[in-house]
């Protein structure tokens, strides 16, 4: 059997494999994963999500478990808040922050989003 490639084609090939992790390290990521049953609140506004690395003091309802990241803390922070309002979080909790690799400053943040409820 010939072999019918040649040797650019298989440095372009290679170059856009090698380049493939760089496209997608300038994107936010994102998800949500709902309760069953959970109820989708109107949205709130981001300065007012707030943060918890345990369970609060007060009640609340699990809407569910998010993800995002970014490139550096803040950045995946600043998203996670942004996102979970479209949902109608009050808060995030249980937060758990983690450097995605040794050889990249991108951070992926997770947690469960939930309402607050009663005063």
């Amino acid at each position: 059997m010939k072999n019918t490639s040649t040797f650019p084609a298989k440095i372009l090939s290679l170059g856009s494999l090698f380049l493939l992790p760089f496209l997608f390290s300038a994107c936010n990521l994102y998800t949500c994963y709902l309760e069953t049953g959970a109820q989708v609140y109107p949205p709130t506004q981001a300065t007012d999500i707030e943060l918890y690395l345990t369970t609060p003091d007060k009640a609340y309802l699990v809407i569910g478990t998010v993800t995002a990241n970014g490139a550096d803390d803040k950045s995946a922070i600043n998203y996670l808040k942004k996102r979970v309002t479209e949902i109608g979080a009050d808060a995030v909790i249980l937060l758990k922050l983690d450097k995605m690799a040794s050889y990249s400053p991108r951070v992926d943040i997770s947690g469960v989003a939930v309402k607050f409820v009663g005063d």
